[in-house]
């Protein structure tokens, strides 16, 4: 492991580390960050690790680690769309996630295949400003110095940064256009959605290919908005109806377009296309229905 940074507690009532660590250091920017790091041996308080419930004093010293990338991390691809010395766009393939210590940490890719950032305040290891699903693919934006992932993660907290997605649905929405509004977990969510293709399908009836424009960012908001409007997204397993998941097709919901402000000024657009799973499931459908009509 290699050092990361270093404080030196100097408040006479700093409390537990589990608070008071959130928010010391970038890489640790919440609670859970912390208990996490704390977990693993990265964050240790005068040499030694500790627990969340350590109480600090005057004097200690807080320590992060962080593990250097190995070798089966340096062969692990990692397709870039957009790279500068404060940030970049990524594409995350389904099935891996973000960050954590899931088995597949889509994050440890990100030192061995970004560019190190020169600059005074760079992270030693990059790090995603936002998050997408463990089954959702597509782009996502990564901050690599701390003053860049601050100002992008304040811009996601106000909701100034557009995301755009691609998602196919069992069934066809009521209006060809429209705003979802149901909440989420109880709290206020907001999407906007365009409808682009319909086909009809043996399997659900109807096919629909949605462009969605998430206004919130509630956990699962998509897949759950979508499902009670009875317009499932296909291939998903946990708000889709029971016995018709397309078996080893994943989730048909792709996060395509990015828009944001640049730290350093001006404005970042970026896109990509659908999948090719997406309109090849989308022709399959209708030509098997126009196969058995009469």
């Amino acid at each position: 492991m290699y050092l990361v940074a270093e404080h030196q507690v100097r408040e006479e009532r700093a409390g537990r580390v589990y608070d008071y660590a959130q928010g010391l250091f970038p890489l640790l920017p919440s609670r859970k960050s912390v208990k996490k790091a704390l977990d693993k041996g990265l964050l240790k308080v005068n040499g030694q690790a500790v627990g969340t419930g350590y109480y600090l004093q005057v004097g200690d010293i807080l320590a992060l680690w962080q593990r250097p990338v190995n070798q089966k991390e340096r062969e692990l691809p990692l397709e870039v769309h957009y790279e500068d010395e404060d940030l970049a766009v990524v594409y995350k393939p389904a099935g891996l996630a973000v960050s954590g210590y899931h088995k597949h940490n889509f994050q440890q890719r990100f030192r061995a295949g970004l560019q190190p950032s020169l600059t005074e305040d760079a992270l030693p290891s990059p790090l995603p400003v936002h998050r997408l699903d463990l089954p959702t693919q597509g782009l996502l934006l990564v901050g690599k110095r701390a003053s860049s992932l601050r100002f992008l993660q304040a811009a996601f907290a106000q909701r100034s940064i557009q995301k755009t997605y691609l998602a196919i649905v069992m069934g066809k929405p009521a209006q060809a256009k429209g705003r979802l509004d149901s909440p989420v977990d109880g709290k206020a969510a907001e999407t906007d959605y365009r409808l682009l293709w319909s086909v009809p399908s043996l399997r659900s009836e109807q096919l629909s290919l949605l462009e969605l424009r998430p206004k919130t960012g509630r956990k699962h908001q998509l897949r759950k908005q979508l499902a009670q409007i009875d317009c499932p997204i296909v291939g998903d397993k946990q708000y889709g109806p029971k016995g018709k998941t397309l078996l080893h097709k994943g989730l048909f919901l792709v996060a395509v377009g990015l828009a944001f402000a640049h730290p350093a000024g001006g404005q970042i657009e970026l896109s990509m296309p659908a999948p090719t799973k997406f309109l090849r499931l989308l022709e399959r459908e209708r030509k098997q229905w126009e196969k058995y009509q009469p």
